[in-house]
This record gives structure tokens, sequence and C-alpha cells, in this order.
């Protein structure tokens, strides 16, 4: 995995997984969303709500103890490359301002590049 910075305000993460189809797919449907996409040891996603089409809604909830509630809307899924462009807040004390998150996959026959802005 790499991480760099663009300007003051954008990040970009890379990273390669072996696996050409099941990594955006493990993006978009909930039941494969909510075995990996959990954070530090202990923690569950009880509610997960994926909705891969613009306008359609991303509430994830992931919990330890009190819970770090996470949402946000789809803009964009990509039809010749696969592409997932969102909108996500999180709700601690108070919510937070909107981060705005571009997400690419790039196979190539034998594994999956992820790029994330």
């Amino acid at each position: 995995m790499t991480l760099k910075t663009e300007g003051e305000t954008h990040v970009i993460v890379t990273r390669y997984f072996a696996a050409p189809e099941a990594i955006y797919r493990a993006h978009i449907e909930p039941g494969l969303i909510q075995k990996w996409m959990l954070g530090p040891e202990g923690w569950t996603m009880p509610v997960c709500i994926s909705e891969a089409k613009p306008g359609g809604k991303t509430p994830l909830r992931r919990e330890r103890r009190q819970g770090f509630p996470l949402d946000g809307r789809v803009s964009g899924i990509g039809t010749t490359t696969a592409e997932i462009v969102h909108i996500e807040r999180m709700h601690l004390t108070d919510p937070t301002p909107d981060n705005h998150l571009e997400t690419r996959f790039d196979g190539d026959g034998n594994g999956t590049l992820i790029t994330t802005q």
C-alpha cells in the first residue's frame, strides 16, 4: 500500500490485491463489505446498506462499544471502467464535513490495483 498527498486536501491511497474480480464486489455488496471493512479487532458491522447506483445510499455502521457510524451517497458508478464516486460522512460526536472519494479498480488479469483519492 502507498499513501501520498496531493496539495493540502487530498490523499491518494493505492494498493494491489491478487484478486481480479472479488475486490470490486467487496466494495459494493453488503455481505462482503460486512466481512472486511471493520476496523480494529473486535469491531463488527451489524448494519450495512450499499446501493451501487447514482444517488444510492452507503450508510455503514461499525460498532465497538458506542459505535462508529458512517454514511454517504454514491454520486457515480463507472460503466466502462470499474469506478465508484461517493461522498462519505462520519458521525462521531458531531458529523464531519463531507469527504469526496473516487475509487478506481484497474485489473490486469491477475489482480486489481485500487486507487482512492
